[in-house]
């Protein structure tokens, strides 16, 4: 005689990403600093507030929060540090501007790291070669116009710094590169000057030391619909990159 044990599926997938076994794979790859509650906290809240990824494919929803999971980001469109996007019927992961400097401080070799967007309205020139400058004064008006441009400066421990700058179209052709861009939920729709600073930190980070989180996060969007022209676009540095590294010997970028 056979006895036929039933297992219980979990009802939802809200059940799923909390029961037990989950659990212990989230907090498996979970780094030590982000508690599994929390990070668990702010997945069921995203997906309370995005109800289309409950039809979305359960393995889809459950691979973009263990990805998060492994990068120590909380997925939580009020953070800015992930995104999970419905598209298509698959769940999309988008790290935000936030989490990419996140994961770029953990690499214990920058003093300091900002990304800021350029309004027409603002005060903006820069100039690349021998004596590179950059300088940036937002306009002091309530409407500053149309986002122009976006830069990124890191400050390296050892004293010296880098930067880029990206203009409208080289942040436009990202933006068309995503899928989801046009989506109510996609943070370019919703954060769009957090995506244009995401954006030249991710062009940026090509010439900086990165930590090891920091590169499996550009490889990740390297590999998804969100970050598919990357490197077409805007990482890979040529002499015609508006980048400009600055040596501990040299003399710092201003602004």
């Amino acid at each position: 005689m056979t006895t036929e044990v039933a297992t219980a599926k979990p009802d939802s997938l809200r059940e799923m990403l909390t029961g037990t076994k989950m659990k212990q794979q989230f907090a498996l790859a979970l780094p030590k600093a982000l508690p599994i509650d929390r990070f668990l906290r702010c997945l069921i809240t995203t997906i309370n507030q995005t109800p289309k990824l409950l039809e979305c494919d359960r393995t889809s929803v459950l691979a973009g929060a263990m990805t998060a999971a492994q990068l120590g980001l909380e997925i939580d469109p009020a953070l800015g540090r992930a995104y999970l996007l419905p598209y298509k019927g698959k769940a999309q992961l988008i790290i935000g501007y936030k989490g990419y400097v996140d994961l770029a401080y953990r690499s214990g070799q920058l003093a300091g790291l900002q990304a800021e967007a350029v309004y027409e309205a603002d005060h903006f020139s820069y100039a690349l070669g021998l004596d590179p400058k950059l300088e940036h004064i937002p306009a002091d008006t309530e409407n500053r116009g149309e986002l122009k441009y976006a830069y990124a400066v890191a400050s390296l421990a050892n004293g010296g710094k880098a930067w880029r700058v990206l203009n409208r179209a080289q942040v436009m052709k990202h933006k068309r590169s995503s899928q989801s861009a046009g989506s109510s939920y996609s943070p370019w729709t919703t954060h769009e000057e957090e995506m244009w600073r995401k954006t030249a930190i991710r062009a940026l980070a090509s010439i900086l030391p990165l930590s090891p989180e920091i590169r499996d996060a550009v490889a990740y969007e390297s590999n998804t619909a969100e970050a598919a022209s990357y490197a077409d676009a805007v990482t890979m540095p040529s002499m015609s990159d508006d980048i400009a590294p600055v040596s501990a010997e040299q003399t710092p970028v201003q602004g």
